[in-house]
């Protein structure tokens, strides 16, 4: 994952979350990647489930053992003004 200002990497591996600053230029090169944290987080094998921050301090990570099953049951309320227009009047 990119950082908001294009000039480092964030990525994992297994359970660390790693930096690596990037100079932009013809030929785009790497620094020093540094290792920032390890934790027992969940990881997924097709998408990034963790975000970070805009200043790049802050990371949104799901700890192993805080996940819940999965829903069983979605609602999609199609035109939700009117519906929440004809709730609040029946009130």
């Amino acid at each position: 994952m990119w950082s908001s200002g294009g000039r480092e990497l964030f990525y994992r591996h297994e359970d660390e979350m790693w930096s690596v600053p990037v100079t932009d230029g013809l030929v785009p090169s790497f620094g020093t990647a540094r290792k920032l944290f390890s934790g027992p987080f969940v990881q997924s094998p097709v998408f990034a489930n963790y975000d970070v921050s805009r200043d790049g301090e802050r990371f949104v990570m799901v700890k192993i053992g805080d996940t819940q099953p999965p829903a069983q049951r979605m609602e999609v309320v199609v035109n939700w003004p009117t519906e929440l227009r004809r709730r609040l009047s029946t009130q």
